[in-house]
């Protein structure tokens, strides 16, 4: 058992993160997706930086540099600040199942942004996988698309949410792996970018005005209030220490590969939480979906 740790601690980040969106999703819908983000956010900061002082023993890493700050920095707000907030709106235009779906071209997107301005070879292997889950992709959104099913009428608009918070989300992990190189932590570079986001994310609040009417919207609605305290606590809390075990004990393309399976986790989620119907060619095309992604890390 203790031979596949790492493997074992990558499905459950996929678990993790599978439960943390059924629970975004049902808070978004009382409260939307900007309330979310900023309660989340505050929450993950103090959850990390205990994390970090129990293994770390320090709050700032002497590796953070003042430049390696301001472009975690810029990783955090396009990645968890902006994509985060997308995403959570697409939740709740177009549900768990394909939101989460559609995080499986976070890979895609980061493949091809790491050819075009690093010049990192693009094999065909890698162009398979791309092909392979998008095919698996479009299967899911035309089947949903055509299905008697009611779905919302921001269905489109959802989807190219979620693809955007997709492509938000690889750019800030594009940049954050420029920045952190060979010796700063992970979990100082996570530190890092979740405190820049919750800091920038606020500045606006309260810039706009909104910082009372956020706390007004936590303390009316507080069912959401705790779901969106558990979502913060298995997502990112238990979820990202659980990823950092994955890739520090089981082979890069396996953990990358496993903590993708979370469009599988979804179905059976949905369909006992959401009582969302899944068809033969849903499960064919996200088990396409992720055959993919699975190619694509291989690669």
């Amino acid at each position: 058992m203790t031979n596949y740790i790492g493997e074992l601690a990558a499905l459950a980040t996929a678990l993790c993160w599978s439960i943390s969106a059924l629970f975004s999703t049902h808070a978004g819908r009382a409260v939307g997706p900007l309330v979310i983000n900023r309660l989340r956010l505050v929450l993950s900061v103090l959850f990390l930086s205990l994390s970090h002082l129990i293994v770390l023993h320090t709050l700032i890493p002497p590796q953070a540099t003042p430049q390696r700050l301001l472009w975690l920095s810029l990783s955090g707000f396009l990645g968890l600040t902006v994509g985060d907030a997308l995403l959570f709106q697409a939740y709740i235009w177009i549900g768990p199942r394909l939101g989460v779906l559609l995080q499986c071209t976070v890979p895609i997107f980061s493949t091809i942004l790491a050819w075009l301005f690093f010049r990192e070879t693009l094999t065909w292997q890698q162009i398979g996988g791309i092909t392979l889950t998008l095919s698996g992709i479009v299967a899911v959104i035309m089947e949903r698309s055509k299905s008697k099913v009611d779905i919302s009428p921001h269905y489109m608009k959802g989807i190219l949410l979620a693809l955007s918070a997709a492509a938000c989300q690889s750019t800030g992990l594009l940049i954050s792996k420029q920045a952190m190189g060979d010796d700063l932590p992970a979990l100082s570079a996570t530190l890092i970018r979740m405190t820049a986001a919750a800091t920038i994310l606020w500045l606006i609040t309260l810039a706009r005005g909104e910082g009372q009417a956020t706390l007004h919207e936590l303390k009316t609605h507080r069912q959401a209030t705790f779901f969106i305290f558990i979502m913060s606590i298995i997502g990112t809390f238990i979820g990202i220490w659980l990823s950092m075990v994955a890739v520090q004990h089981a082979k890069l393309g396996i953990a990358s590969t496993l903590m993708n399976l979370m469009p599988i986790f979804m179905m059976p989620l949905s369909y006992f939480f959401l009582h969302e119907a899944v068809s033969k060619q849903a499960i064919a095309g996200t088990i396409i979906a992720v055959m993919g992604v699975a190619i694509l890390f291989m690669g």
